[in-house]
This record gives structure tokens, C-alpha cells and sequence, in this order.
């Protein structure tokens, strides 16, 4: 009598084990069978990640802080019924309104960006003007210059720098382009020698002519 009511235990445990199981196979599981033949499970999904995570069983699973468990026939499951139904919505990766459950675009695609042809940051791409458009502003951009123009981002030429453009003197400015009379010539026995190398030669005689005719102030 004993192993009868053993076996018949043994058989009924079994029996509502099996019951229990759900589509995927887990015993007290969660999952169940769309509309569509695909078994579906529950998730956790998070608002600020948007990230989902399957589970097999929601028994003693708690929702973290930004997180909701979301059940498989839930009516806001988007996964239920997926594989025989579309689900339309902005399939571009780069959008910024980009969803990964659409299956078909719906033209809804949303790209931020500047979309003035006349800007330096012109996108392409962009859908949607954020108002960052950078127009071109021509003028100085030597900080060094006279004329430096803070606001220009594109150099049209204009700079002055004002120093000493000879090469031969002690305080010649590289940079400068607009001779000022600045330069230091140090003395020398030879008047003559207007690039002070010890010897009055070509060299000389060409800085001359290229000074002739100017106005000495």
C-alpha cells in the first residue's frame, strides 16, 4: 500500500511539475506562446539605459531603481506578436529618435544638425536644424595683427603686422609685414655695408636699390 501511494505521489508531482513548465521548458516559468508561435519572455527593462534583460522566471525577481519587469502578453510588450506583425518607426542607427523594435521605417527619421549649405558646419544628413549653424566670418585671424578681428573664423588676407622686415637686423620680426621703421642696425666702420657681413658687396648694393625712393621718416 505504501509504494502505491508513493508511485501515485511520484506520478502526480510529475504530472503538475509538467503543467507548470512553460513554453520554453522551465518549470514555474514565465514565458508564453504569441499569437504568432514564438514564446516570449519576460524582461527587465530600463528607462534610462532602455536596455532589456530577458529573465526565465519573474519568482523573487525585483525591479531595480529606473526599471520595470515587463510580462510577455503585457499590451505595452513590443516584442508579443513581432514576427507576424510590423512595427513601424525610425530604423536609422544614427537617428536621434532611432528605434530597435521598428521593422519598417516610417519616415520619421529624426537627425539633428545644421541644415544651412551655407554653413561651415552644413550636415548633410541632418533633418532637423538645431540652430548651431556656423556662418563664415572673413577677416583677420593673427592675434598678433593689428587689425585681428576676434569674431572671423575664415582669414581673408587683411592681417598687418607692423615691425622690422629686414632680415640683417638685431630686431627683425619674421612675422611682420608692414615695416614700421623699427629696425636696430648696429654700427659698423662701413657705412656701405647695409648688411653689416664685413664686406660691401651685391648684397648691399640690392638693399639699396630696393629702399630707393623711399620716404625716410
Amino acid at each position: 500500500m505504501k509504494n502505491i501511494l508513493f508511485n501515485t505521489l511520484t506520478l502526480l508531482f510529475s504530472f503538475c511539475s509538467y503543467a507548470q513548465s512553460d513554453c520554453n521548458g522551465i518549470p514555474n516559468g514565465s514565458a508564453l506562446e504569441d499569437d504568432c508561435g514564438d514564446c516570449q519572455q519576460a524582461y527587465i527593462y530600463n528607462f534610462i539605459t532602455h536596455s532589456v534583460t530577458f529573465i526565465t522566471s519573474t519568482e523573487g525577481v525585483e525591479a531595480g531603481p529606473n526599471e520595470t519587469i515587463v510580462m510577455p502578453n503585457d499590451p505595452g510588450n513590443p516584442y508579443w506578436n513581432q514576427s507576424c506583425t510590423d512595427v513601424p518607426g525610425c530604423t536609422n542607427p544614427n537617428a536621434d529618435n532611432f528605434n530597435y523594435l521598428a521593422t519598417v521605417d516610417d519616415g520619421s527619421c529624426i537627425i539633428l544638425g545644421c541644415t544651412d549649405s551655407n554653413a561651415l558646419n552644413y550636415d548633410i544628413n541632418a533633418t532637423d536644424d538645431d540652430s548651431t549653424c556656423i556662418y563664415i566670418v572673413e577677416g583677420c585671424t593673427d592675434i598678433e595683427a593689428i587689425n585681428w578681428n576676434p569674431d572671423a573664423n575664415t582669414d581673408d588676407g587683411s592681417c598687418i603686422i607692423y615691425g622690422c622686415t629686414y632680415d640683417f637686423a638685431s630686431n627683425y620680426n619674421p612675422n611682420a609685414n608692414d615695416d614700421d621703421g623699427s629696425c636696430e642696425l648696429s654700427n659698423s666702420n662701413c657705412p656701405s655695408d647695409l648688411n653689416e657681413d664685413g664686406t660691401v658687396a651685391t648684397s648691399d648694393l640690392l638693399i639699396f636699390l630696393g629702399d630707393f625712393g623711399s620716404t625716410c621718416n
